[in-house]
């Protein structure tokens, strides 16, 4: 009997749920978007209820879609978005909205409840983040990931210097585990209500972006993963923790790391681009990618740094803005979109000459993952900018991927994650630069666009903005 595993991924803009088999072919998958609303500016805030339900629907679609005997599937693996943070009463019941990772009250979140909602510490059962709250709900266990903290850090031993220090007390915390490890069995309770097989093992996973790394088979320092989805983002996996501007997570292979820059206003710039600009007149992005595709390369002239939710991580200032040059009257919608998802692999670009720098190697080998990944006219448009193959693989929900890689290795499926990577991971389809588009875009790159990205930084810098 086929034997079948779910990656489930919450992430922040959305829950995605897909089935795969012991090879990593997606049998079916199921995506629901979160809700996220802000109290104040710059304030971002969940329901943890709108988690749940968002799952099991999610969960529904792809079982339905699967047509497959519950009892093959043999495990599911956990990955969610990193610190973002909840407290909860004993039953799990959120005591106040979950704040986002990309609130702009300081991380650790819990301390910020702490110092601002005392009583709403003191009633906490405990303090979990996404993936720990998943855990419990499936399995009633208070258990999770040790690579998937409550806030950034680059630190394996981050849970017990917590409690050392006296910052939280052991008992408001889960029982944290190494990522790949069973941590609890699907209730039967919960099973009934989800269409599951009573006792199915729960695998921790690690943080969503690591699990992308994961999923796109990057786990070892000479690959890089491109994401081009809500954010961008790029990513590696190493050995060692990686020297500024370059952010340094932790791994979901234990003791490693996951070495990461990226860009808060990545691919949903495409949607906004479609509702706010189209308003309904193009009813889809192929379209605007075959009207795009059409023009040349670096779109007459017309250049954007896409900053509209701020600069790279590195740079990250709330002041800094995008800005878009070279307008002329014979400029199109579809110049302005090919624009934007030029600067966006700019950035990419940009993010990657970066690590490579810090990190002393090239990456010959760049995989793509993410809803940008579908598109043809986007990987081809980043292998004539980076000037090199790029390629796609099997899926671009990698992070679920990943997730389910983790769960294959728990179970016993493999005998190590980089076996489960070996069996589970395959490249698609390669894109291979034009020359002629990448002169241009080589040329462009560095005696224009690294020029205006630099000024816009510093442009707003010494700007009032508000």
């Amino acid at each position: 009997m086929t034997k079948y595993i779910i990656g489930l991924d919450s992430g922040t803009s959305s829950c995605k749920v897909i089935i795969v088999d012991s090879q990593g072919n997606v049998i079916s998958e199921g995506t629901r978007p979160h809700k996220t609303f802000s109290p104040k500016p710059n304030y971002y805030e969940q329901h943890p209820k709108d988690w749940w339900i968002k799952f099991r629907e999610a969960l529904k679609e792809a079982l339905f879609k699967a047509k497959i005997s519950t009892d093959s599937i043999i495990a599911l693996g956990v990955t969610a978005q990193r610190s973002t943070t909840v407290p909860v009463d004993k039953n799990g019941n959120a005591l106040r909205p979950a704040i986002c990772w990309m609130d702009a009250r300081p991380s650790p979140k819990y301390k910020w409840i702490k110092e601002k909602e005392p009583e709403i510490y003191k009633k906490a059962f405990k303090i979990v983040d996404v993936q720990s709250w998943f855990i419990y709900k499936l399995t009633g266990e208070w258990r999770g990931s040790k690579a998937s903290p409550l806030m950034p850090t680059a630190d394996w031993d981050w849970d017990t210097k917590l409690i050392m220090n006296g910052e939280i007390p052991q008992d408001k915390l889960p029982d944290y585990k190494m990522p790949g490890e069973v941590v609890g069995y699907v209730t039967e309770k919960t099973a009934s209500l989800l269409g599951l097989p009573k006792n199915l093992p729960i695998i921790c996973g690690c943080g969503d972006k690591p699990s992308g790394t994961i999923g796109a088979g990057c786990t070892s320092s000479d690959k890089l993963v491109i994401s081009y989805g809500t954010s961008l983002s790029i990513g590696t996996t190493s050995k060692l923790v990686a020297r500024n501007p370059i952010y340094t997570g932790l791994s979901g292979i234990p003791k490693l790391y996951n070495i990461e820059m990226g860009l808060t206003s990545g691919f949903w710039m495409t949607q906004w681009f479609q509702k706010k600009l189209c308003k309904g007149k193009i009813s889809s992005l192929k379209i605007l990618d075959l009207e795009a595709s059409k023009l040349p390369a670096g779109s007459d002239g017309l250049l954007v740094v896409p900053y509209w939710i701020g600069p790279d991580w590195s740079l990250m200032d709330l002041k800094v803005r995008g800005i878009t040059i070279g307008w002329t009257s014979a400029h199109t919608i579809f110049h302005f979109y090919r624009a934007i998802i030029e600067g966006l692999i700019f950035e990419a670009r940009r993010c990657k000459e970066i690590m490579e720098d810090c990190l002393g190697r090239d990456f010959k080998d760049v995989r793509i993952i993410g809803g940008g990944s579908n598109s043809d006219f986007v990987l081809q448009t980043t292998a004539d900018i980076f000037g090199q193959h790029v390629n796609r693989i099997q899926t671009p929900s990698a992070e679920a991927l990943g997730a389910a890689i983790l769960a294959s290795k728990g179970v016993g499926l493999y005998s190590s994650i980089d076996e489960a990577v070996e069996h589970m991971v395959r490249i698609t389809k390669q894109f291979k630069p034009n020359p002629r588009n990448f002169e241009i875009y080589d040329d462009l790159y560095k005696h224009t666009y690294k020029k205006i990205q630099a000024f816009t930084i510093e442009l707003y810098k010494s700007a009032d903005t508000k």
